[in-house]
């Protein structure tokens, strides 16, 4: 998702950034908005499902169960069901019932807006939050939960290096999201709105790059790339 979503915004964001203003009209902007809603959203939750299940592998691992990893069949359903609540998320602005909306933001980018004081209580009681704001703070209630379990009784190095890959997780979420979150929604400047934008945009490819650091994981990817060439 976040590559679809860099992707698609890198294009029209770079656009916009350079004429000075948002040219498009309103569907074109209802249509940005509702992939970077998705990508945005999507990109996060995935994060946190895998959180999830690498918590729960350290937590059995520490009080001497056997870890059972969900099958392909759930891990599949898991992945489904992130892309559907995203893009369910994603349209909820263009429910003309919902005290939300979308609009050019600084004139480089369409997403959700406050127009009244119902408008800027729903956004930011509830659209940042289950956006942005919850699944940062469930990624570091799992990493916290993982980092206790292990300080339990002595694990092997291997099972601290899961600790420490969740410790990279949420610091490059918090690094690469957080500032995207301050720059876009909090401050006011054309020029920050950009460059935090962009700045969250690669997020997809340095998490990639810290998941295949780790030996297991690369080994599951090396034959998949492959068979791909």
């Amino acid at each position: 998702p976040d590559f679809i979503f860099s992707l698609l915004c890198g294009f029209t964001c770079f656009a916009n950034f350079l004429a000075g203003r948002y040219f498009g009209g309103d569907l074109e902007c209802q249509i940005q908005a509702w992939y970077c809603i998705y990508g945005i959203s999507c990109s996060i939750w995935m994060n946190v499902v895998i959180a999830r299940e690498l918590s729960r592998l350290v937590r059995n691992v520490a009080v001497g169960k056997r870890y059972q990893a969900p099958s392909d069949g759930v891990a599949c359903m898991q992945i489904v069901a992130v892309h559907i609540f995203a893009a369910c998320f994603a349209a909820l602005p263009l429910i003309p019932a919902l005290p939300a909306d979308v609009g050019p933001l600084e004139g480089v980018a369409c997403l959700p807006i406050e127009y009244d004081q119902t408008s800027t209580i729903f956004h930011w009681c509830f659209t940042l939050p289950l956006m942005l704001v919850v699944p940062v703070l469930l990624i570091g209630w799992y990493s916290c939960l993982a980092h206790r379990s292990v300080g339990i009784v002595m694990v092997s190095a291997a099972d601290r290096s899961i600790v420490i890959f969740f410790r990279r997780l949420l610091f490059i979420l918090l690094v690469m999201w957080a500032p995207a979150g301050i720059t876009i929604w909090v401050l006011t400047d054309r020029d920050l709105t950009f460059w935090g934008g962009l700045w969250s945009h690669i997020q997809g490819i340095v998490s990639a790059t810290i998941y295949v650091t780790k030996a297991d994981i690369w080994k599951e990817f090396m034959p998949c790339a492959c068979a791909l060439q």
